[in-house]
């Protein structure tokens, strides 16, 4: 694989908000999970919120329009081709695709949501990825 190429400093202030918006998803997340009953389908719900946002910021960063979509393995593979090691960050948190699926609508099994141990570790994964993105900045 080539190596990512250089961030666009005119577009880091559009990035710089994803990555806000990214970070209040991270918040709420938890916000939800030190409430006496924690919320799983909110807490994944933003969990893949704040994936997305983060996975369409690199791609602003570089230059790349992002699709309207959902879905991480799409997002990830984008990402792939801009920046290879957070393109593999987003397709290693693919699965939170099926937990926002399964925490909107509630004809979704609920055997695709996840345990609170799964979204600590999400948000373990999601933290460390929101710092990667940030260290992108011109």
């Amino acid at each position: 694989m080539s190596a990512p190429t250089v961030p666009n400093p005119r577009r880091w202030e559009e990035v710089a908000r994803w990555l806000i918006r990214a970070a209040d998803d991270l918040g709420i997340v938890d916000t939800l999970l030190t409430q006496s009953s924690p919320s799983l389908f909110g807490a994944s719900l933003h969990c893949q919120q704040a994936a997305e946002k983060m996975a369409k910021a690199t791609l602003i960063a570089f230059g790349v329009r992002p699709p309207r979509t959902h879905d991480l393995d799409q997002l990830g593979d984008l990402v792939l081709v801009v920046h290879p090691e957070i393109g593999s960050e987003v397709c290693g948190l693919a699965q939170l695709t099926t937990w926002y699926v399964a925490s909107r609508y509630p004809d979704v099994e609920t055997d695709s949501l996840p345990s609170i141990e799964d979204v600590l570790w999400a948000l373990t994964k999601l933290r460390a990825l929101h710092r990667r993105i940030e260290s992108l900045v011109p």
